[in-house]
């Protein structure tokens, strides 16, 4: 039998155990560092990344899979509590999630579960981190209240990494239609897309200003070839061919390259720490696509 004392320390624990919150913490601050304080883990488990607020800071769209042969989906976190919920089909994989702003009833992702409800064959991280561009890879909008997709992006590339304005009234993103990777705008409903950049190279994650004025992202150039050209000479002790790794040289075949894909429509490839079987299948995933678009 309890006794009256057991009974209100019972009631106790069940009264703190249904009220308790997600506390801060300083344990994992660096010691001597100044900047940070109340630091709160949010994810315990599995891989969790590329995660951003609500307009009105409250809650968290992420993508995050628990485990090495599950591929990403998108979750959407209430920050007080902690808790998650998945947001996407569940199928393919996806990747970079944002909230529609201001008023956060919808939200953008890019998905690949079109091309194949399947997980994709992830890359070759054995030589260090690889994010690749599979060409199913499409933007999608959802509400919250459903998963009613609305489908943004359709073409045969990488279309990815989009972002709203501070106001709502544009998406800009990343896109390989044009052969190349490039920043692109839309409006809100898919319409309107247009061309940022056309520098040779990649131009990716970006982001508005909060006047919506100016624009911030990330970019790697051929200058980048230079390097990769001259530590394959060096590795075949070759000193005397000089015009391999002048960067004039590399930006003329590269455009011409660029020039002749446009010319007959033949996609464009990214080989980047590609195996010859990783490349042999990018290629033939994209001949399927050509010949079900020919049907």
């Amino acid at each position: 039998m309890l006794n009256k004392t057991s009974y209100f320390i019972v009631i106790l624990l069940i009264i703190f155990s249904c009220n308790s919150k997600p506390t801060s913490s300083n344990e994992l601050i660096i010691k001597g560092e100044i900047r940070f304080k109340n630091l709160r883990q949010l994810t315990f488990s599995g891989e969790n990344a590329e995660a951003y607020f609500s307009y009105d800071g409250t809650k968290l769209i992420f993508q995050a899979h628990d485990g090495d042969s599950l591929c990403d989906q998108i979750y959407i976190m209430d920050i007080e509590s902690g808790e998650s919920r998945m947001v996407s089909t569940g199928d393919g994989t996806t990747t970079c999630s944002y909230f529609e702003y201001p008023e956060t009833k919808k939200y953008i992702y890019a998905s690949t579960h079109l091309g194949s409800r399947s997980c994709p064959e992830k890359p070759d991280f054995s030589k260090g981190y690889v994010w690749k561009l599979y060409p199913d890879f499409d933007i999608f909008k959802a509400s919250l209240g459903n998963k009613t997709l609305e489908r943004l992006t359709d073409s045969p590339n990488y279309d990815a990494e989009a972002t709203y304005a501070f106001d709502g009234s544009k998406i800009i993103y990343t896109s390989m239609v044009s052969g190349d990777l490039d920043l692109w705008t839309m409006l809100p409903n898919g319409s309107q897309k247009t061309q940022l950049t056309s520098r040779l190279g990649y131009d990716g994650g970006a982001f508005y200003s909060q006047d919506g004025k100016s624009i911030v992202w990330r970019a790697y150039y051929p200058e980048r070839l230079v390097d990769i050209r001259k530590n394959r000479m060096s590795s075949l002790k070759e000193t005397k061919i000089k015009n391999y790794t002048n960067i004039e040289n590399i930006k003329k075949e590269v455009i011409e390259a660029k020039n002749i894909f446009k010319k007959y429509g033949w996609p464009n490839i990214n080989v980047t720490r590609k195996s010859v079987e990783e490349a042999a299948a990018s290629i033939i995933k994209i001949h399927e696509i050509y010949l079900n678009n020919v049907k």
